[in-house]
C-alpha cells in the first residue's frame, strides 16, 4: 500500500488584533498620566486618588442623565454655566476613565462635554483617543486630521500605528473574502499594501519606541498571512533577543510559522501559551496545537486535544430561535473532518472511511468533505475511486485550491504523469508560497531520480537523511517521496521501534483541508 504525503493545514489566524489602551504620552518634563507639569510624586498620588474615584464614580457603568447637575458626577465637579457641570472638570474625568480602561464611558463623557463646550481641547483629545481605543481607527483618524490637536510625537505615532492596524484588519477580511470566492489572484493585495505601511512606519518611528515595537509585532501577523514563515520566525527571534514582549494574538501567528517550518515543539509551546492565556482561543489555534502535537509524536496529548474539540464545538446546525432558520456552525464541520484525518494518521483506515462516508452523506456537495472522502479512499489504496471522488469535487469547484492539489496527488499515486504535470505546474505558479504545493512540485521534478530499495532506506532516513531529499525511497510496501510520513527503524537516536517521522502540515490558505493517506500495514504510529 502506498504512503501518500502528510498534509496538515495551519488555519488562519488573522483575527484577534489587540489595540492599545495606554494613556497619551506627554512631552518632556510632564507626567505621562495627566500631562501636567506637577512633580511626578504628586502626580502619582493624585492619579491614585483619581483612580479610586473613577472606579466608584460610575460603578454600574452608566452615566447620570444628560440634564443632571454637577453634583450627580461627584463632589469634586464644580457647577458651570446654566447649571451644567464645569467642562474642564468633566473632561478631566472622561480622560481618567479612558486611562483606567473604560474608553466607552470616556467617549460618552467627552461627547457630552462637547455638546455645550465644542472647543474644549481635553474633551476633543479624549474623544479621539477613546475612539481609537475602541477600534474605530478610521473615525479617530478623520477627527484627528480635522481638529489637529497638539499631541506629543509619541501620541501621533500611536495614531499612525492604529491606522496601520485598521488596514491589517481590512486586509485579512479581504483575503478571506477573495478565498471564499476562489479569487486567489487578488487575495493578498490589501495585505501587501498594509505591509508597505508597516515598513514605512518602522522607518518613521524611533527605535525602541512603543509604536515601533507594536509595528514590529503587527508585522508578524501580516507576514504569516502572506505565508512568509521564514521572515516571521526571524523577526520573532529578533524581538526575543531584545526582550520585547510579544502579545498573545501575535504568538499564534508565530506558532503557525514554526509549524510550517517543521519545528513542532516550538509551535506546540506557543500554541499552549495562547490557549492558557485566559481568553477563548479561536479554532485555528486549537487545531494548530493538535497538528503540532501530532508532529511532535505526542499522540496521546493530541487525542485529548481532539476529544476536547469534539466535546466543546457545538452541533453543525442549531436553531436558537424556533422562528428562524437553522444557523450553520462551520467550525463543527472542520472538527468532524479533523476526526477523519486523525483516524487516518493512526492507521485506523476503516474508521476513517466510515467517518468520511458519514460526513459525505450529510453534506454531499461540500468540497472539503468530498476531498476528505477521497483522501480516506486513497489511504486504502483505492486510487481510481479516490480520483473519481476528487473529480466530483472539481465539478462543484473547479478552481478550488485543495481540490486541484488532491487531483495532483491522486495522479501521482496513479503514476498518471501527464495529468500530474498539467495539474501541479499551474498550481505552483498560482500559489508559490504554499508548502504542500511546493512539496508536491518538488516530487514532480524529482520523479525520475533513482530509488533505494528495501528496509535500509528507512534506517538511512532515521539516521539523518533529510526527509526532503530529492529521491524516491521504496521500502518494499510503499513508495515514500520527499516530505512523507513514515515509520522508522530503531537507531541510537531513535530508540523506539516504529517511531513516526513526519513533516510539518502545509500552511496554506484558509479553507484548504489537511489530508494524509494510510501507510504500510504493520508500521508503527499512534495507536
Amino acid at each position: 500500500m502506498r504512503i501518500s504525503r502528510f498534509r496538515g493545514r495551519v488555519a488562519k489566524a488573522g483575527e484577534g488584533f489587540g489595540f492599545s489602551t495606554r494613556p497619551n504620552a506627554a512631552g518632556s518634563g510632564r507626567c505621562r498620566a495627566c500631562s501636567t507639569r506637577l512633580p511626578l510624586a504628586l502626580c502619582l498620588l493624585s492619579l491614585f486618588v483619581y483612580s479610586a474615584q473613577a472606579a466608584e464614580r460610575f460603578p454600574d457603568g452608566r452615566l447620570p442623565p444628560a440634564e443632571a447637575p454637577a453634583s450627580a458626577y461627584g463632589e469634586d465637579v464644580r457647577p458651570g454655566p446654566s447649571g451644567r457641570p464645569n467642562a474642564d472638570d468633566l473632561a478631566g474625568i472622561a480622560e481618567r476613565q479612558r486611562q483606567q480602561g473604560h474608553p466607552a464611558i470616556a467617549l460618552q463623557l467627552a461627547q457630552r462635554v462637547l455638546t455645550y463646550a465644542p472647543d474644549n481641547r481635553q474633551a476633543l483629545q479624549t474623544m479621539i483617543s477613546s475612539l481609537s481605543n475602541l477600534g474605530a481607527y478610521r473615525r479617530a483618524e478623520r477627527l484627528r486630521k480635522r481638529y489637529r490637536p497638539e499631541w506629543p510625537q509619541a501620541t501621533q505615532n500611536r495614531f499612525r500605528a492604529d491606522v496601520a492596524t485598521a488596514r491589517i484588519r481590512n486586509g485579512v477580511q479581504e483575503q478571506a473574502r477573495h478565498e471564499r470566492r476562489q479569487r486567489y489572484g487578488a487575495r493578498n493585495a490589501a495585505l501587501t499594501a498594509s505591509l508597505d505601511t508597516l515598513n514605512a512606519n518602522l522607518e518613521r518611528f524611533p527605535l525602541g519606541s512603543d509604536a515601533g515595537h507594536r509595528t514590529r509585532v503587527d508585522r508578524l501577523v501580516v507576514l504569516r498571512q502572506l505565508n512568509r514563515f521564514e521572515a516571521v520566525v526571524a523577526d520573532y527571534q529578533a524581538l526575543q533577543r531584545e526582550s520585547v514582549d510579544v502579545p498573545v494574538y501575535a504568538r499564534a501567528a508565530v506558532a503557525d510559522a514554526y509549524l510550517a517550518r517543521r519545528q513542532p515543539v516550538q509551535a506546540a509551546r506557543l500554541y499552549r501559551e495562547v490557549i492558557e492565556s485566559g481568553a477563548q482561543p479561536p479554532l485555528a489555534v486549537r487545531t494548530g496545537y493538535y497538528y503540532a502535537l501530532i508532529e511532535s509524536e505526542e499522540y496521546d496529548a493530541a487525542a485529548k486535544v481532539l476529544a476536547r474539540l469534539d466535546a466543546d464545538t457545538p452541533i453543525w446546525r442549531s436553531r436558537p430561535n424556533p422562528k428562524t432558520p437553522p444557523v450553520p456552525n462551520w467550525e463543527r464541520s472542520e472538527v468532524d473532518r479533523l476526526r477523519v484525518l486523525d483516524a487516518t494518521y493512526r492507521r485506523h483506515d476503516g474508521e476513517a472511511l466510515d467517518r468520511a462516508r458519514a460526513l459525505y452523506r450529510q453534506a454531499p456537495r461540500n468540497t472539503d468533505v468530498i476531498n476528505g472522502l477521497s483522501t480516506a479512499q486513497r489511504s486504502r489504496g483505492w486510487y481510481e475511486q479516490a480520483q473519481s471522488t476528487a473529480e466530483l469535487a472539481a465539478a462543484y469547484a473547479p478552481r478550488d485550491q485543495a481540490t486541484r492539489l488532491n487531483i495532483a496527488e491522486n495522479a501521482q499515486d496513479l503514476e498518471n504523469f501527464p495529468r500530474w504535470h498539467r495539474t501541479i505546474e499551474p498550481l505552483v505558479s498560482q500559489f508559490p508560497t504554499d508548502s504542500a504545493i511546493r512539496r508536491n512540485h518538488l516530487e514532480w521534478q524529482d520523479r525520475q531520480h533513482f530509488s533505494l530499495e528495501g528496509r535500509a532506506a528507512s534506517v538511512a532516513l532515521a539516521a539523518g537523511a533529510p526527509s526532503t531529499a530529492a529521491a524516491t525511497v521504496n521500502t518494499g510496501c510503499a513508495s515514500i517521496r520527499p516530505g512523507t510520513r513514515m515509520a522508522t527503524a530503531p537507531t541510537s537516536n531513535n530508540p523506539g521501534a516504529g517511531a513516526i517521522t513526519t513533516v510539518a502540515p502545509s500552511a496554506g490558505v484558509a479553507g484548504v483541508s489537511a489530508s494524509n493517506a494510510d501507510g504500510c500495514a504493520g508500521t508503527g504510529g499512534p495507536a
